[in-house]
């Protein structure tokens, strides 16, 4: 279904965040002069409390616009992908991003050079106690921390180090056109990544096979390509390990969650030495269903017999807001 026949009321309500063209723009050159303004602190962080102060509540507020200019420029560009003015405008974001993220690249090498003593007096300031938690987190990444020319360097990388994924999206979300299929009613059906996972539970075995290679067919059609993007990213990912000296680029992606290599070696041998069971439950499900032989496509049908919960749009609203009611009226407000 193209997006202007659906009904309102199961659409986001997006332009409310910038009901303008130029409401968006001011939010742009907002980000865009207080990315000048860090350009006056560079080399001075040290110089007094309020330098740092400054410079740090600086580039939180130009992430904080960024991150509305981000979801707002996305989210718009996800209603209809094919809409070359809407990714234009997420592009241009993503350059700003980009931008920010040089123009700050010299925050964390001056915050990791100064003195122990003087950066804990500074700390103790009312005001710059807010960013005690940002900066250790600074301290904790200090032996991956490279100058601040290398930073910079990586920071305008990031647009190159980006394109796999971009390359992905537009061809999965754009590009490919997926093939129709009857529903358990006979009725054709267009398939979607939305209603992809629906037909997979869907009693009828007929169906979830449908769907299932309905998918991927598609998918494989492209195998090569999709095989390239992902050697682009696991590229990416061995080039920023490398850069910033981990050890593996395993430990580099881990790192930023604060997650030891260990924990995800357990977590993987846990789940090796547990297969067994999920060999049992596997073949049990089979028994269940009654299948000479179990497929991908029947492992999320549910067991539950003639069960089937299904849950209104105004239903679910209320569910939600019936739990977020614990918040507060101002949450539920907005």
């Amino acid at each position: 279904m193209e997006r202007q026949k659906i009904e309102t009321q199961y659409k986001w309500t997006i332009d409310e965040m910038y009901p303008s063209e130029s409401d968006l723009n001011k939010d742009i050159d907002k980000v865009k002069e207080l990315i000048d303004k860090l350009a006056s602190y560079k080399g001075k962080l040290a110089e007094s409390k309020s330098n740092l102060y400054e410079a740090l509540h600086t580039s939180e507020d130009a992430g904080r616009i960024l991150e509305k200019l981000y979801v707002y420029t996305h989210m718009k560009s996800h209603e209809d992908t094919r809409i070359n003015d809407n990714q234009g405008k997420a592009t241009k974001i993503d350059m700003l991003s980009t931008e920010l993220s040089m123009a700050t690249s010299y925050m964390v090498p001056e915050i990791i050079s100064m003195d122990e003593a003087k950066l804990n007096e500074y700390l103790q300031d009312e005001k710059l106690s807010f960013y005690k938690k940002y900066v250790d987190e600074i301290l904790r990444v200090k032996p991956h921390t490279l100058s601040e020319r290398e930073e910079e360097i990586l920071a305008a990388a990031s647009d190159l180090t980006a394109i796999p994924e971009n390359v992905y999206d537009m061809m999965s979300y754009a590009d490919m056109q997926f093939p129709e299929i009857e529903d358990e009613e006979g009725k054709k059906v267009k398939l979607t990544h939305a209603n992809f996972s629906l037909f997979l539970k869907s009693k009828d075995r007929r169906v979830r096979k449908d769907a299932f290679e309905g998918l991927y067919s598609v998918y494989e059609q492209y195998r090569n390509t999709f095989a390239s993007t992902l050697y682009g990213g696991v590229k990416s990912e061995i080039f920023y390990a490398k850069m910033r000296k981990y050890e593996s680029a395993l430990q580099g992606s881990l790192f930023n969650d604060d997650i030891s290599v260990d924990v995800y070696e357990n977590l993987i041998k846990s789940v090796s030495e547990n297969i067994p069971a999920l060999d049992k439950y596997i073949d049990l499900k089979k028994k269940f269903l009654g299948l000479d032989e179990i497929h991908m496509y029947d492992l999320y049908v549910p067991l539950t017999g003639d069960f089937d919960m299904k849950i209104t749009y105004e239903e679910a609203k209320e569910i939600i807001l019936e739990a977020l009611k614990p918040m507060g009226e101002e949450y539920l407000s907005h």
